[in-house]
C-alpha cells in the first residue's frame, strides 16, 4: 500500500464504502482501540474509486462526505471516477500477477457483486476488517444478501453501502392498473405490443430485469441460494433465454434495438 491501512478502515466506518484495496490476511490488532485508529488516520488522504456517471452520488460525496471527514477526521478524501470498476479490477489484478504489492493507486472501491468476487478469488482485497467496523452493530449480517454478494460469502472483506431494488414507474392516466406479478407484466407487454423494453445488459438496469425473469421460470428463488447445481443452472438458464426471445417480438422496436 501506498498509504497508511489504518486510515481505509476508518473511512469504511464513516461512509460505508465496500472494500478496501491492500494485503491480503491483514488485519488490525484486536486490541487496537477505535480512538487509536482514528488518532492514526489524521492527515492521511485516500482515494476512493467509484463510477463517476451518478450526478447525485458525485454531489453527495464531494459535497457531503468529502468534507465531513475532512472537518471531523482530519481526512482527504479524494474520490476517483471511473467508467467501469472492473477496469480498476484488471489493474489491480495486473500489478498483483507482476509482484507489485506496494504503492497501488486505489485505496477504497465503491464495488459490485461480480468485480468483488473477482477481487476476493484473487486475493485483492484487505481484511477481513467489516466486523471491526463500529457500525457494523448496525448490520444484519443474517440477511443472505448482506452476508453473501453476488452470490459469494463475503466474509468479512466487504462493508455494505446500500441496496437497490427494482420499482415499476408508471403512467395512472395511461394505466389504470399496473401488472402485479413478473408474470403480469410479460402478459401485459404481449398484450400492449411496442409499449416496454429494458436496457441492454450489462446496463445494471436490464441485467436485473434478466434475472427477474430468470427466478420467475426457474419456480423457486430458494433454489439458487444453497450450493451451485450447474445441472439446474442450465435449464433455467435456457428457459429465461427462450422467454426473452419469444417475447422480443412485443418490445419496443420489435426488440431490433434497445436502449
Amino acid at each position: 500500500m501506498r498509504r497508511s491501512l489504518t486510515r481505509n478502515i476508518l473511512l469504511v466506518c464513516i461512509i460505508g464504502i465496500l472494500v478496501a484495496i491492500g494485503v491480503p490476511g491483514s488485519r488490525l490488532a484486536e486490541a487496537e482501540s477505535w480512538d487509536a485508529i482514528v488518532s492514526k488516520a489524521q492527515g492521511q488522504t485516500v482515494d476512493w474509486f467509484m463510477y463517476g456517471g451518478s450526478p447525485s452520488a458525485n454531489g453527495f460525496v464531494n459535497g457531503y462526505v468529502a468534507p465531513q471527514v475532512k472537518e471531523l477526521y482530519g481526512i482527504t478524501l479524494r474520490q476517483v471516477p471511473v467508467n467501469d470498476i472492473a477496469e480498476v479490477v484488471s489493474k489491480l489484478l495486473i500489478e498483483k500477477q507482476a509482484g507489485k504489492t506496494e504503492g497501488g493507486e486505489a485505496d477504497l472501491l465503491w464495488i459490485n457483486g461480480e468485480n468483488f468476487r473477482t477481487c476476493k478469488r484473487y486475493e485483492l482485497l484487505y481484511g477481513p476488517f467489516a466486523d471491526q467496523l463500529p457500525n457494523q452493530q448496525l448490520v444484519n449480517w443474517e440477511r443472505p444478501s448482506v452476508r453473501n454478494d453476488f452470490g459469494e460469502p463475503v466474509e468479512g472483506l466487504e462493508s455494505p453501502y446500500g441496496s437497490a431494488q427494482v420499482v415499476m414507474v408508471y403512467d395512472t392516466a395511461r394505466i389504470s392498473t399496473p401488472p402485479a406479478t413478473l408474470g403480469d407484466l410479460l402478459d401485459w407487454v404481449r398484450e400492449h405490443p411496442g409499449r416496454f423494453t429494458y436496457p441492454a445488459p450489462p446496463d445494471f438496469t436490464g441485467s436485473a430485469f434478466v434475472r427477474h425473469v430468470f427466478y420467475h421460470v426457474s419456480g423457486e428463488v430458494q433454489t439458487w441460494q444453497g450450493a451451485f447445481d450447474e445441472q439446474a443452472f442450465e435449464t433455467a438458464a435456457a428457459a429465461t433465454y427462450q422467454t426473452l426471445r419469444d417475447l422480443a417480438p412485443f418490445l419496443w422496436r420489435e426488440g431490433n434495438t434497445y436502449p
